[in-house]
């Protein structure tokens, strides 16, 4: 029993050692609920980034997390990702927040230039990354989170992170309705 209350505070104390949801040093804004909803803008067409986008939103957030995904065919003001294509001067891909209201992101989009993105790992990566800044995570953690390039092999969350997700996040469900 004392075993088990150890390593809880352990892993408290490690996830609230990074930023999380406050948009401050590079991390992102906490979601405005646990349903995270995509798009494709009509540029964001190659296979690689298609795919990437789904595994990001599939495999790492609604399979490693409490919060669950949602395809938009049509991308509008209620969703919470749009995916697309940008030139972004020397950088593989941006999240920025397009609808702030405080510390909760009520929409944003996820870019990507692709002259920087060499095949599925880098997309796959990229994209767990910028998904990850979609849900308020700091570029901390030996995971996709982690801002340096390690040939695309860091595709998911770590513990850290996926706590920091399912129990920081502290969205407020009545709140926000969509509108």
């Amino acid at each position: 029993m004392v075993a088990v209350v150890a390593i809880a505070l352990v892993l408290v104390q490690a996830a609230s050692a990074d930023e999380y949801g406050n948009g401050e040093d590079q991390a992102g804004y906490r979601p405005d609920n646990s349903q995270h909803s995509y798009c494709f803008r009509q540029n964001f067409d190659g296979d690689n980034a298609r795919a990437a986008a789904h595994r990001a939103m599939g495999t790492v957030l609604d399979d490693q997390t409490t919060m669950s995904r949602d395809w938009h065919g049509e991308c509008d003001n209620q969703v919470d990702v749009m995916f697309r294509y940008d030139s972004l001067d020397g950088v593989d891909g941006e999240w920025v927040c397009l609808d702030l209201d405080g510390d909760i992101c009520l929409s944003g989009r996820v870019s990507f230039d692709p002259t920087y993105l060499d095949g599925i790992n880098d997309w796959e990566q990229t994209t767990c990354h910028e998904v990850g800044h979609s849900v308020g995570l700091d570029h901390a953690s030996w995971d996709c989170m982690w801002y340096y390039d390690y040939d695309g092999l860091l595709r998911r969350f770590a513990d850290h992170h996926v706590y920091h997700i399912n129990h920081d996040r502290c969205y407020r469900r009545d709140r926000y309705r969509r509108r």
